[in-house]
């Protein structure tokens, strides 16, 4: 895996428009120049927030694969279960929104009973992974529980599943995340 430290974090941003400090989607753009090249993309946004930019600019599209894990009910106020995608897109996006106070054991099952069956069933040639550490029980501006070492094995296991799927191709960008100490133990996992 490759791991992208990127400022400002990207996932809010849209097609026309940018939002929760972001300006540019750098997920999205990868995404986009792997799905001009034939390829089929899963994103895995483990954020706080919902990638409300990526998740509109790709809900009609059967080539890119969109799974958010976020706390729902805040900024910004997008991704309940039953957004789907549309048109095309329809069943490629899939939204796993958590009440606050959910943590490692929460994403764990959420990872084995939805997560990587999904992923295997679709079957990317890679995996792009939006990395918010704002999911962090220290985090200030959520209320999401996930430990240090839940981080790590989310993507530990996320990495392990690109290595059967798509010969390792993996690639992590630094979304969002507002209490350093969480942000560098995570990073340096």
């Amino acid at each position: 895996p490759v791991i992208a430290l990127v400022r400002p974090p990207g996932h809010h941003a849209g097609p026309d428009y940018g939002g929760g400090f972001c300006y540019l989607n750098n997920v999205a753009a990868a995404a986009a120049a792997q799905v001009a090249e034939g390829r089929r993309v899963a994103i895995l946004d483990y954020d706080a927030h919902h990638g409300n930019g990526t998740s509109e600019i790709f809900s009609d599209e059967a080539s890119v694969l969109y799974i958010s894990t976020h706390q729902y009910g805040i900024y910004p106020g997008t991704g309940p279960a039953a957004d789907v995608g549309e048109g095309d897109g329809r069943g490629f996006t899939v939204n796993i929104p958590f009440t606050a106070g959910c943590g490692d054991s929460s994403y764990f099952i959420a990872y084995d009973t939805l997560i990587e069956p999904i992923l295997r069933e679709f079957r990317p040639e890679a995996i792009l992974m939006s990395l918010g550490i704002d999911a962090h029980y220290r985090d200030p501006l959520t209320s999401l529980a996930l430990s240090s070492p839940g981080y790590v094995e989310l993507v530990a296991r996320s990495a392990a599943a690109a290595s059967s799927l798509c010969n390792g191709r993996l690639v992590v960008a630094l979304e969002g995340g507002y209490h350093l100490d969480a942000v560098a133990e995570v990073v340096a996992g």
